[in-house]
């Protein structure tokens, strides 16, 4: 939480990107997902917060961009 403030105060990261981090993919359902999870023992809660993280643009600005949009088809 401490290094979330200082980068915060920085104006590395936004609220809304330490939001990304805690609470990720838990208002999305699994069942209206927009990618089918890939194997059957990756848990439906860490695959709901992958494609939640792969949507998100972290930083401010002309810096921001989808850091983790990849991330489902790498997993794949």
């Amino acid at each position: 939480m401490m290094c979330f403030k200082i980068l915060t105060t920085a104006q590395k990261i936004t609220g809304l990107d330490i939001s990304v981090f805690l609470k990720s993919g838990a208002a999305l359902d699994i069942k209206t997902a927009e990618k089918a999870k890939p194997f059957a023992w990756l848990a439906d809660k860490v695959w709901l917060n992958i494609l939640a993280m792969s949507k998100h643009s972290f930083g401010l600005g002309k810096e921001a961009a989808p850091f983790f949009r990849e991330l489902p088809d790498r997993v794949s």
